[in-house]
């Protein structure tokens, strides 16, 4: 189970169990048109603020956010040490078959114009261009996520105020009961958005920037492990530059190490 799901599914379960605890009864919290203004209003503000586009790319920023590639700085690391070894003994054109070979298209793009001898200029600045557009389409799921997130209370404080006016409207009749389960149901709405708002979208735009970052750390070691195997710097020499931008000194001296026992 992704951490995102399990955070969102103990998040609601401790408010369940808040509300069997304080003796209510869960079902009573259950409102169909409370949740449809809330997610069909936030929706329609978001896609106010979007374009048509990035709202239908929804799916995939969800995708992104529950299941994200795989980020593993000690085999980005490791995979250039490697290369930085077969380059220095057999030059840079004994790397041409294990490029075809990977996946990540930035790395695979990237290899091959250090291996056709593209200036190290240029290849820097193809390299900035295709990481700042893969950043941007990540950057606007989490702009989504943090909009839905910030439209979401409001939009529950909208229902709220329907509720209310609708509770309002009894008044003349003098039914206490009704207007007291009238006034709760009103405030469904607020609890809805509030909930939604704090346990969903805003956490998923904090993951998506969380991951962001670590995609931003790992491509900055992918393009300097292009320019040092270009430069046919030392294998070590090629190893220690790319550590240096793993921020956790903990995982530095273990990346050391596992790599000194291969």
């Amino acid at each position: 189970m992704s951490s995102p799901l399990l955070g969102i599914i103990l998040g609601f379960a401790a408010l369940i169990g808040t509300m069997i605890l304080e003796g209510s009864n869960p079902a009573s919290f259950l409102s169909v048109s409370a949740i449809t203004i809330i997610l069909v209003g936030s929706l329609s503000a978001t896609l106010t603020s979007f374009d048509l586009k990035t709202i239908r790319n929804l799916p995939k920023f969800f995708g992104f956010a529950f299941s994200p590639p795989k980020i593993d700085l000690g085999a980005t690391i490791t995979q250039f040490y490697e290369f930085s070894i077969k380059s220095r003994r057999e030059g840079l054109l004994s790397l041409e078959d294990e490029v075809e070979d990977i996946e990540d298209e930035v790395m695979r793009i990237g290899m091959r114009m250090v291996i056709d001898g593209a200036d190290t200029e240029i290849l820097e600045d193809t390299m900035d261009q295709l990481v700042l557009a893969d950043e941007k389409s990540k950057k606007e799921a989490q702009e989504v996520f943090e909009t839905l997130g910030g439209f979401s209370p409001t939009m529950g404080i909208v229902g709220t105020v329907m509720g209310l006016v609708h509770v309002l409207e009894g008044l003349g009749t003098g039914n206490l009961e009704a207007l007291g389960s009238g006034i709760a149901v009103a405030f469904i709405a607020t609890f809805y958005g509030i909930g939604l708002a704090n346990l969903v979208w805003i956490p998923l735009s904090n993951r998506v920037r969380f991951l962001i970052g670590q995609l931003r750390i790992n491509r900055e070691i992918m393009v300097d492990g292009m320019r040092s195997v270009q430069n046919g710097m030392s294998p070590e020499m090629v190893k220690e530059r790319m550590i240096a931008h793993v921020p956790e000194a903990e995982e530095r001296a273990h990346l050391r190490k596992s790599m000194a026992a291969e």
